[in-house]
């Protein structure tokens, strides 16, 4: 999901919303909560799990051929005013868009992927917004991306990578934006055991990451699938929510409330079956909670689990 504009962008897996035919994608006014007509008579033949918007357009990857009713191949841009997709020339040759990031005028992709546009790019590119061609910012990272955030000149990334940006970074790292080539900050979250990442939320101050890892930070220490890192250094502060069961997929920051979902089933020693909630001040669970099915990541929204 995304918020652009008054409107609420939707993109999944599903062939109706509201009672009313829709392939994939789908927008609601935020004010009156109404469907709206945008992408009625069109959609995806494919899953959408990412979306971003900016600019009167509403960027989209996933798994796709065909997007606002021309060929697309996994990731396409479509106006936010009918949803029919723009002249765009960007397209994957094989693999998938797990997770999208807009900003000036380009927009950022991380999945699992070798080629855009016939151009050599491993997992993670940007592209111009107006055309789709990929930029000279080639990072190459060594296995699938599913998490970008944005933050000055810096992209933290995350994924099941072992290498990125020139040098060794498991899991996570942070990229340079203006440098194209061997672009990895010193900045290194330490994950070990084969960790990986599937979240990420950035402050001023400090990098919050989900996804399925045991131990993280420098000096490495015991933290089970998030965790909260400075930002300059790397090492982990005191937040520890202890999930147990499967691992954390999503985070989303409110204000001083922290959100995270997946698929465990308890934060420390209470029940939190796939949702919890966090008050940043004091680093504790509310009592609030969530019960039922696994909940997946808004933006990105990608299963890095392997399959079978």
């Amino acid at each position: 999901m995304t918020i652009e504009n008054g409107v609420l962008y939707v993109g999944g897996s599903f062939d109706e919303a509201e009672g009313e035919a829709r392939s994939n994608l789908a927008a609601y006014d935020i004010t009156t909560q109404q469907l709206l007509d945008w992408c009625s008579s069109s959609g995806t033949d494919g899953p959408v799990l990412s979306l971003s918007a900016g600019d009167a357009l509403v960027f989209i990857g996933g798994d796709f051929t065909s997007a606002g009713g021309q060929n697309r191949s996994d990731v396409a841009a479509i106006d936010q005013d009918i949803g029919n997709a723009i002249p765009w020339v960007g397209g994957l040759s094989s693999g998938a868009i797990y997770t999208t990031e807009y900003r000036d005028g380009l927009l950022y992709v991380g999945g699992d992927f070798s080629f855009v546009n016939g151009v050599g790019r491993a997992n993670i590119a940007s592209l111009f917004g107006t055309t789709g061609e990929p930029t000279s910012w080639n990072p190459n990272a060594g296995g699938a991306v599913h998490a970008i955030a944005l933050s000055g000149d810096t992209a933290f990334v995350g994924g099941s990578f072992n290498f990125v940006g020139g040098s060794t970074r498991r899991g996570v790292a942070a990229l340079l934006l203006s440098s194209d080539f061997n672009n990895a900050l010193a900045w290194d979250a330490g994950i070990t055991d084969q960790g990986w990442v599937s979240s990420i939320v950035v402050t001023p101050d400090i990098v919050y990451l989900g996804g399925d890892f045991t131990r993280i930070g420098n000096p490495n220490v015991w933290r089970y699938d998030a965790a909260a890192l400075d930002r300059t250094t790397g090492a982990a502060n005191a937040w520890d929510p202890s999930t147990y069961g499967w691992h954390v997929l999503t985070l989303a920051r409110l204000g001083s409330f922290m959100y995270i979902g997946g698929g465990f089933t308890d934060v420390g020693v209470r029940r939190h079956d796939k949702l919890a909630a966090f008050d940043m001040i004091s680093g504790k669970p509310l009592p609030w909670r969530g019960s039922g099915y696994s909940i997946w990541a808004p933006r990105g929204g990608h299963d890095p689990r392997p399959k079978g």
